[in-house]
């Protein structure tokens, strides 16, 4: 009979209690998911094989464990807590982490119920490995949140941090902006040596232009070969231009991809958030100053960048 530790309950021989048990036992063993029984000591008295598999161990190994070893996620001090509320409510349900002797960490959904028996009570505890499922789920937001090209922020994001920011701004009295950066001529990369060429110059470009602003900084790609930039939370109105012109900065070493070099600049505009602003006005008085700055050659805004550099 796999998995047994302990029998709640009346162990007298007698036939019918043991069929009773074989038929527990096979059930315990058919389920898919993993179910450990144990008492408010936290003793197992009974479990079935997908528990110990579930936690990359034998039956055996599994019968080693002594009193909550089996519950990482439980810490001492919480132990009685738990069990009070499970006492109180009769069943919870949560997510529990597990570490496994191979240092894959994995994800438990687990429903506990509160069993009076003879011999209890016990706690059973029913457990489903859901690491996959919180991985392609994650995976899926991802996706709808980030450039597929760069891993950059896409437009949702952005729009959705940029509300953030403002909402902030307004309660804080904070001072940010947002930057509109596009690259000069890049079309031109496109046209000359193909898409798989310029996708790998945008790769490069984005890692720079993340390394290039702060950590609470949001750097997005809004499509093609603009990019955008919140800034939150700025001392002043020459840090901010100061943040702008590092974003150029970081445009001006040469690309190489494969046996091409490429040597490019970029235009910025910056759009100061004003308490009266929505994100439409915002945006497009950034991207207004974007435009005004590609009047100015990239000759000259190469030479100011390297002369501060």
């Amino acid at each position: 009979m796999q998995g047994f530790v302990g029998t709640p309950g009346n162990r007298n021989g007698c036939g019918d209690v043991q069929r009773e048990l074989d038929l527990v036992s096979l059930a315990l063993d058919a389920a898919g998911d993993g179910i450990i029984i144990h008492l408010t000591d936290g003793t197992v008295v009974r479990f079935n094989e997908a528990a110990a598999a579930q936690l990359e161990m034998t039956v055996a190994q599994f019968e080693q464990l002594g009193p909550w070893a089996w519950a990482q996620s439980m810490p001492a001090e919480a132990q009685q807590e738990w069990l009070d509320a499970l006492r109180e409510q009769g069943e919870l349900v949560f997510v529990a982490p597990h570490i496994l002797a191979s240092g894959r960490c994995v994800l438990h959904d687990v429903r506990t119920r509160w069993v009076v028996a003879p011999g209890g009570p016990y706690i059973v505890a029913v457990c489903r490995d859901i690491t996959e499922q919180v991985q392609a789920r994650e995976a899926l937001e991802n996706l709808a949140f980030h450039d597929p090209l760069t891993g950059l922020a896409n437009r949702a994001l952005f729009d959705d941090r940029l509300e953030l920011a403002m909402a902030s701004a307004r309660r804080h009295d904070d001072l940010f902006c947002i930057a509109f950066l596009d690259i000069d001529d890049f079309k031109n990369i496109n046209d000359t040596y193909g898409h798989v060429i310029g996708d790998q110059v945008l790769i490069a470009l984005a890692r720079r232009l993340e390394v290039s602003v702060r950590a609470e900084d949001t750097v997005a790609r809004l499509g093609g070969d603009e990019f955008a930039v919140i800034f939150p939370r700025v001392a002043s109105v020459e840090d901010l231009e100061l943040l702008a012109e590092e974003l150029m900065a970081a445009v001006l070493d040469p690309v190489v991809v494969a046996t091409l070099r490429f040597d490019m600049t970029s235009s910025v505009g910056l759009a100061v958030f004003q308490p009266d602003d929505d994100a439409r006005a915002l945006l497009m008085r950034a991207d207004i100053e974007m435009y005004q700055a590609k009047r100015t050659s990239p000759t000259s805004r190469r030479a100011i960048l390297r002369q501060r550099g």
